[in-house]
């Protein structure tokens, strides 16, 4: 509880500015189709749908993700979260910024106490005046099953608004070439994603996992193309792929049962956003 307290003192520092921005609401689709086990038998499908909505300072949104596996029970995992940030950026000299996040992963049985998720960050930014910023710090996530520290360092380059090529480079990658106002181009590779999720109290379904938890680990790649046909609407479809994929088991006490790689997966994604 301790943890949650220091994640809800973040909220409350950073709460003040997030209302002052347009507010954009984004359901969100995607579907990963068969990929086989690496070095065992068997395969997986993914399919993940939601809802998020955003602004400049806050991000609130919940996911399903269904795992379709071959060999052993289904599992559709449930995931709410909430962030919250702020960035100072000074033209000709350091800015800074800050924020943190919390997250909740389930299957059947929601246990705040047991399955959640806190990161909080911080770090300095240089901007240097001609559409150029630097942005260097450090990101935590705080779990019951893996600890982990995550560096951050990235190169800004102009607003994704801009007419022509403007991008993000470093360990989140996103670059967009804007031909119009209302059609653009873009490509993400991001850096290691980790989801963690409760596994259901059932032990006829899970046997020594039964309120364990499932980690998936992945790096992500997609490419697609941005529709704006009105300022508010954003449109977005692609195709993704997740490299370097593996799925971790634990059980209720944080201790590793087993892990399993997963061969590249290939799909589709579909969003669609409105901003007030």
């Amino acid at each position: 509880m301790r943890k949650l307290a220091f994640l809800a003192a973040t909220v409350v520092c950073l709460s003040a500015p997030s209302m002052a921005a347009d507010f954009t609401v984004t359901p969100v689709y995607s579907h990963l189709g068969t990929a086989d086990f690496d070095g065992a038998s068997g395969d997986v499908k993914t399919s993940s749908y939601g809802l998020v909505g955003n602004n400049d300072f806050l991000t609130l949104g919940y996911t399903k993700t269904e795992y379709d596996f071959s060999n052993r029970p289904d599992v559709d995992m449930n995931k709410v979260f909430a962030d919250l940030r702020y960035t100072k950026v000074n033209p000709g000299t350091l800015g800074y910024f800050v924020g943190g996040g919390l997250a909740f992963g389930w299957e059947d049985d929601f246990h705040p106490s047991e399955n959640y998720s806190i990161t909080p960050r911080a770090g300095l930014n240089y901007d240097f005046g001609n559409e150029w910023r630097i942005t260097g710090g450090l990101s935590m996530n705080i779990n019951e099953i893996e600890n982990y520290f995550q560096p951050i360092l990235m190169v800004h380059y102009r607003s994704p608004d801009a007419l022509g090529f403007s991008g993000v480079f470093g360990t989140q990658n996103h670059a967009q070439y804007r031909f119009t106002n209302a059609m653009a181009l873009e490509g993400t590779v991001r850096g290691i994603d980790r989801d963690i999720y409760q596994l259901s109290d059932d032990k006829s379904k899970h046997g020594s996992a039964a309120e364990g938890y499932l980690m998936e680990r992945s790096i992500s790649a997609s490419a697609g193309v941005v529709f704006n046909p009105l300022d508010a609407l954003t449109l977005r479809a692609g195709v993704e792929a997740r490299f370097d994929r593996e799925l971790k088991l634990y059980d209720k006490d944080g201790n590793k049962l087993g892990k399993q790689d997963i061969d590249p997966s290939y799909g589709l994604y579909i969003n669609g956003s409105l901003s007030f």
